[in-house]
Formats: structure tokens, sequence, C-alpha cells
């Protein structure tokens, strides 16, 4: 084994010098072992190890990542510079044969050495020559240099561009007159803009530009493949002349030659349905299978099915947008599959068109076409039991969900959940129950309705168009904790509806949380009694309307960056203080309006939730989040309701902090405290995590968090206030390793964070300098969550 010890002595050094010596001795041997494992250990004499490579262009703008495409040779997958697969594969044996054991473990998870090849590499030149010629940059050099040193390879692809051949001008000519009255207007809209360059993933844009144009229109058999460019370029000047034409249709006579004529524009003929098709059963009967099918015919489509179907035709005919003497349309065959997938109801959902050959009206002109649309549904039914493990505070617990969700209780599409969710945590001292330990119980009745169920936005037009939905909630919850005992009731009814492909809204009109405190400690109701979370913990009544809106550019097909945004506002009791005003309603002693003997929350909140996501590679990603949120008391209310708080800390916030044991702002003493309610009017904060993906379902995270929260009007907890000369000298930093178990159906995630910076330590401390300043107990977290953090 080729053990480089002057390496690792050498690492040794450096880190116990920089104040590490604690840690020392393990990164003495983990040094040891990295380097035990040389990455050329597998690499016969005669043999190089890719090593890297690079792409110089030497001018001109071109996209490096697409380039990089035509690269047929990779070296080996690197984690933070490090060839973590090919240590994993050199670990193994090399002359070892057996089909199990360690060392093929070791072989099966890691990664075989990319051995240089002379062949591959002259391959990647000519596929980048090609790359470049397709791009306008014609008889463009590419070289490739070879550097070798001590058995690796480093490749520098070096590129001479040329100067491109641009467009100069476009001709469109289409043969059959009966596409030119389509084609020729459109052409303002063409992918080919003048000055371009000549570039042929333009000009296959533009075929299928024109396919999906006229497929819209009707032309059911039309393809790309009867689009075809002339180009006339020259060579001094480098400007190309492009003719786009349009041929007619070929087609076979009864003499079997071959004719050309007019494309033709096909009308759908008639639409059925299949409600309740089974595929399995058809392919085994054949023909014999719509045998004996039951039959309806409902606002222009034979519904049919076999057997007793329930399903509401209303919700089909909702989602349909294909309608028998149209013309034909892709865009709405797309639209119809879209909002019938949008409904959960269906496991396979398969549009087919059939030509016919003759019908009553036949016309030269038109050709007629049948739709079927065969529908496989899910089961109705499903239920799903979740297990999870707890931490609040450091007392360690489990928890439980059990879903019942039913995909059409009313037969209309409607989908209902059930929830019941329990959770029980451990504790040092008893509750007020006399236990030792916590609980909390809740239950959740949600029904999905997908339509507008008032009035409002009601036309058929705005519903295919938006797919909206109505969602009713109800739900209780129980919570039996070491200093008081509460129970939450609440409902809400909101819609949801798409504003275009990356864009969603959420509206409440209203909802309704009812809290109730029947008991409380005295030591809890002295400490909170000065202080203005006395009104979060008295029974009071939250009466809310809120708007969201997503926007998510994600695409699951590609593995490409993507944005995501999530904007919030909401406001609370301005109808019941207006209400109370005008029928002089009862004060309580504080001074406040009543409802129902039970105080209300008046507030205004806003929040905003910006994350990046940059995706390098399959193995490699950097996520970035940006949130900030204010909210502010005023009116019937002098603090935020508890629930409706920020705070910060925990698994899916700043990681080095348990949940609320963060702030506010540079306030000291709350840790340790036997009732943690370290809340904010206002939160910033900041996330950076690098994400890896290690072997099996086994997935590595680097991260760093940033942020606080703050109070608005109360300085009760001191240094809390939010002051804008001072509130960025509170940033509290922190950072970690994560692990993830990724099984697809559910992401497992552990964390362990470290504080960097404390803004509850004296100003000129806050900063930690060393290992040597750390505790275990005070200044690391272990968080354990379900799903990415953000």
């Amino acid at each position: 084994m080729n053990v480089n010890i002057n390496k690792a002595l050498k690492l040794f050094i450096r880190l116990y010098k920089s104040n590490l010596k604690r840690f020392g001795f393990l990164i003495f041997c983990l040094a040891i072992l990295f380097t035990a494992c040389s990455p050329v250990k597998y690499v016969s004499n005669d043999e190089h190890l890719l090593d890297r490579y690079k792409i110089k262009v030497t001018e001109g703008k071109v996209k490096k990542d697409e380039i990089k495409n035509y690269v047929r040779q990779k070296p080996n997958k690197r984690i933070l510079g490090l060839r973590f697969h090919l240590w994993l594969y050199n670990l193994s044996r090399k002359d070892s044969n057996k089909e199990k054991g360690i060392s093929n473990w070791f072989r099966t998870i890691g990664e075989e050495p990319v051995i240089y090849d002379e062949y591959i590499a002259s391959k990647s030149v000519e596929l980048l020559k090609s790359y470049f010629d397709n791009k306008g940059y014609y008889n463009s050099k590419v070289k490739d240099t070879v550097l070798f040193k001590r058995k690796r390879a480093r490749i520098l692809y070096k590129i001479e561009i040329n100067e491109p051949y641009t467009i100069n001008k476009i001709k469109y000519t289409c043969s059959d007159t009966m596409l030119a009255s389509d084609v020729l207007p459109d052409s303002i809209n063409s992918s080919i803009k003048i000055g371009d360059n000549f570039d042929l993933d333009l000009l296959q844009d533009e075929r299928l530009r024109i396919e999906t144009n006229l497929k819209n229109k009707g032309y059911y058999s039309f393809n790309k493949e009867f689009v075809y460019f002339q180009a006339d370029s020259s060579a001094k000047t480098r400007n190309v002349d492009l003719v786009l034409k349009i041929q007619k249709f070929q087609e076979k006579d009864s003499n079997k030659a071959i004719i050309s004529t007019s494309h033709k524009q096909y009308m759908i003929n008639k639409v059925f349905v299949f409600t309740n098709f089974d595929q399995k059963e058809a392919l085994s009967l054949g023909e014999n299978y719509y045998q004996d099918l039951d039959t309806a015919y409902i606002n222009g489509i034979y519904f049919i099915s076999k057997g007793v179907d329930k399903l509401n035709k209303r919700i089909v005919l909702q989602s349909n947008f294909i309608h028998e003497g149209e013309l034909y349309s892709l865009d709405k065959a797309n639209r119809t599959y879209k909002h019938l997938t949008s409904l959960k109801l269906f496991k396979i959902i398969n549009i087919q068109y059939n030509i016919i050959n003759s019908v009553e009206d036949d016309s030269i002109t038109y050709g007629y076409l049948n739709c079927n649309i065969k529908l496989t549904k899910h089961l109705l039914q499903s239920y799903t039991v979740e297990l999870q493990g707890t931490n609040s505070y450091g007392n360690i617990g489990v928890g439980g969900n059990f879903l019942y969700r039913h995909k059409s209780m009313f037969g209309g599409a409607e989908i209902t959940d059930f929830r019941i969710n329990g959770a029980i945590e451990a504790i040092d001292e008893e509750n007020v129950a006399g236990n030792f330990y916590t609980t909390e119980l809740g239950a959740n009745v949600t029904l999905s309705i997908p339509k507008f169920i008032l009035p409002i936005f009601k036309g058929e037009r705005f519903s295919k168009k938006y797919s909206p939905k109505t969602q009713i909630s109800v739900g209780y919850n129980f919570q039996d904790r070491v200093d008081y005992r509460r129970t939450i009731a609440n409902m809400s009814y909101g819609y949801l509806w798409d504003g275009n492909k990356f864009l969603k809204h959420s509206v409440k009109l209203l909802e309704l949380n009812a809290v109730n405190l029947p008991y409380a400690a005295q030591d809890f109701k002295n400490y909170i009694d000065s202080t203005y979370l006395k009104s979060s913990y008295e029974n009071h009544l939250v009466s809310v309307s809120n708007y969201s809106l997503v926007y998510n550019n994600q695409d699951i097909k590609k593995r490409n960056d993507f944005y995501f945004l999530r904007l919030n506002t909401e406001i609370s009791g301005n109808l019941l203080s207006v209400y109370s005003g005008l029928t002089n309603a009862a004060k309580d002693e504080n001074g406040n309006y009543e409802v129902f003997g039970v105080p209300f929350s008046q507030y205004a909140k806003f929040d905003l939730d910006l994350r990046y996501y940059d995706i390098i590679d399959n193995s490699n990603t950097l996520a970035y989040r940006i949130f900030g949120g204010i909210g502010i008391p005023y009116g019937n209310s002098e603090s935020l309701p508890f629930e409706k708080m920020y705070f910060s800390g925990g698994a899916n916030s700043i990681r080095a902090w348990n949940v609320r044991d963060l702030g506010p702002g540079s306030y000291s003493g709350g840790s340790g405290t036997r009732f943690p309610n370290q809340t904010g009017d206002i939160k910033l904060e900041a996330n950076l995590e690098y994400r890896f993906k290690l072997f099996w379902v086994l997935e590595g995270a680097l991260f760093l968090d940033a942020g606080n929260v703050w109070n608005i009007y109360s300085d009760e907890f001191s240094g809390g206030l939010f002051r804008f000369d001072e509130f960025y000298k509170e940033i509290a930093f922190g950072s970690g390793i994560g692990t993830r178990f990724d099984f697809s159906f559910l992401l497992l995630r552990l964390d362990l964070g470290v504080k960097l910076r404390d803004p509850a330590m004296p100003d000129g401390e806050r900063w930690v300098s060393g290992f040597d300043d750390l505790t275990w107990s005070d200044d690391f977290t272990i968080n354990i969550g379900i799903g990415y953090p953000f």
C-alpha cells in the first residue's frame, strides 16, 4: 500500500498549529487513510489516470456548459476536490473475484479509475469541431494538448473560433396553397432572426415551431419532415441567404404510385371517453373487450364504461378541451391531459386519434378524426403511516401520523385527507398532569374540490384556464406541556389556482384559530405575567385572511438551475375590529374587544422566501436561500399570537441552535431556561448548502446558516429590539455537516450544527476563534428532519 506519510505528517502539523489539537489525532488517522489509497493505485505503468480537462476558447460567446457535453471522456467524480468514489474503489483488492464481501462492495459503490484514451480524446476533438460548425463557426480549429505527469494525464482543448456565418435574409415559400395562409402570416413569430448565427439548432427549432403551429390549426398529419431549408452562403462576406420550403403531403394512389396532394385539416368527428378503462383486460380480450359496454351521450361526449361507474361526468367535461365539430389541436389535447392529471384520480390517461375514412358530410377539404380518451383510475382509497423521531430542547421522543385519503369522496374528484397525529417526549420533571412526558394529539380533515364553489370566477372558461380548487379544512390540536395545557381548534376556507406554467396562487378567505389554555403552571404565569408574551398565552381568537404566491421554474425532466419564490401576506382582525367598533362591543380589563367573551388578534404580516438551486452536475448541487419576514401587531393586539411569531433555530432554520433557542437580537437570558419563548416580530435568514451524492442512498451536505429574530415594539428581552444601526451586529452564524438517506419516497436527514458566531455573547467575543472555545453541550446541535431543509 503506497502510504504518503510525509504528506499526512505535514497536514497533521498544519492542523495542530491551527488550534485543532483536540481533533489532531483523529484527522491524522483520516489523513493516513486517504493518502494510503493513491488515486493511481490500479493504474498500470503504461496507463495514465485522466486527472483533469480544460476547455479554452480564444474568443466569442459560447456556452461552456453546453460544450462540455461534447467531451466524451471525463475524469472521476469529485466532491470538494477529492475523488471520493475513486477512493472507495481503491479500498478494494484488485485480485478479488468474490461476488460478495467488503472488497466487492467497495467496487460496487465506488468508481473505477478513468484511464486516458487517445482514441476517445480524438473523437472529442471531432465532436467539438462538429459542434462549432453547427453553430455557424465553420472551419474553427480544435486542438488537444495532453500533459503527462506521475501517471496522470491532463487535457487542454484549445479552440480557435472563426468569424461566424450569419443570416442575411430569410424567405418562406410554400408549394401547398392550403398551408400558405396559415404559415406565411405566422412567420413574424419565427425563431430565426436576421443577424443570427447560421445555427442548425435554430433551424430545427423553426421546423418544430411550424409543426406545432400547424398541428394547433387542424393539420393532424403534418410533421417537421415536410419543412426543409436551402442555404446560399458567401465565404467572403460570411452571409447566408435562407429559403424555407414546405412540401406537399405525400401519399400513394390506388396503383401505389407516390403523388403529392395538399395537406388536410382534420375535424373532430366524435369524442369517446372510457371512464374505467382496464388496459390489461383490453389487451387480453382484444376487440371482445369493447362489446357490452354502457354508453351515455352527454354534452357532445360519448361516455363509455364497463358496469356501474360512479364517476361524476361533470369533472371530465370541465377538464376536456376536445369537442366534436372543431378543428384538431395538439395544444387542446395537451391541456386536456394536464387537467385530467391534476385531478389525481387517474393512474393512466391515454388520448388517441383515429382517422375516419368517410362520414356523412364527407369533404374534400377536411379529414375527420375520432378521439378516444382512455382513463384508468387509481385506487380511490389509500392510507399512510409515518413514524418519526423528535428532539425538542434535548427531550427525545417519538411521533407518528396516520393519513387516510379518498380521491373522490362524492364522485366528483374531491380529494379528502383525514390525518391523525401524535407525539410523546420524555421530560425530567412532572408536567401539569403529573406525568414525566409531554404529549401532543391532533386531527385534521381537508377537502379539496376541483372548482370554485362560490359564484366568483364561476365561468367554465376560467376553470379550464386556471385549474381552480376550493379547499376546506377543519382541525383540532391538544398539547400537554410541562407548564401548560393548550387546545387549538381551527378551520379555513380558501382557493388555489394556477397562474401559468410556473406560477401558483392561493387565497384563504377565512382562517379561524381558537386558542384555549385551560391550565398553566403558576411559575409559568409568573414568568410571562410582566411580559408582552402574556397575551399570547391567554385564550384568544385569530381570524386571518391571506394570499400566497409561489413561483417555481424547475423542470423535473432536465437537470437545470432553477428558482423558487414564495410570497405570503396576511391580515387579521380588521373586520372584527370594525364590527366591534360599530356595535360598541364590550372590552376586557386590558381594553381589548372580545368576541363571545374571547379577545381577538389584530395584525399584519408579510414574508418572502427566495431560493436558488445551482445544479453543478449529477452528483453536486449548491442550494441558496434568503428569508425575510415581518409581523406588526396593532389595534386589538399588543403582540402577535404565539403561533404566528417568527423563531430561529431547528432543523429547517439555523441548525447550530435548537428551535426557539436563538434571539431575539443579542438576548442572552434564554439559554437553559424552562420557558423557551425566544420569538420575534422580524426574521432575517440566509442559508447556503452544498449537497453531494456519496453511494447507495447516502448523500452528504455542508452548510452555512446565518440570521436572527427581533422584536419591533417590546424590549423586554434585553437586546431584542430591532435597530437599523445595530441589527447587523446581532446576526448569528452556524455551520455544520449532514447526511441524508434518500429512499425516493422518503428522505431522512441528520445534521450536526456548530456555532460560529453567537450574538448572545458580549460584543467582541461573539466569533468562535478555535475548537478550544467550543463545548459539546452548548455549541453543537443535532437536528433530525424529513426532507431537505429548503
